[in-house]
């Protein structure tokens, strides 16, 4: 009898683990988006474009990405990036509002 109430509470114990793992893991995947939205607003998201402006600032770059449908302005807390106009990239960031504006606050870039 004992044994099988701890199989039970064992299946009961792992069937609610994994559950929480699916859940916890559609909460903190990045979306892939093409613009930005309020909905957006403090989610993190992939966006993939072509780089069309560069402005290095003193402790921030802003880049202006196209993606397919809009043109994202972005920043990313660093400088002297070897990125040039014109190059395909992947970000990764969080959606900012900055003076009424929605930008992305860029935390992981890579070239494709």
């Amino acid at each position: 009898m004992r044994d099988k109430t701890l199989i039970k509470i064992s299946i009961l114990t792992t069937l609610i683990g994994i559950i929480s793992l699916f859940i916890i893991n559609k909460n903190t995947t990045p979306l892939e988006a093409t613009e930005l939205s309020e909905k957006l607003l403090n989610k993190e998201i992939i966006i993939q474009g072509k780089i069309t402006n560069i402005k290095e600032l003193e402790k921030l770059t802003v880049i202006n990405i196209e993606t397919y449908t809009s043109d994202i302005e972005s920043i990313i807390y660093k400088t002297n990036l070897d990125l040039k106009t014109d190059t395909k990239i992947k970000a990764k960031g969080i959606v900012k509002e900055y003076k009424n504006k929605l930008q992305l606050q860029i935390n992981e870039i890579s070239t494709n």
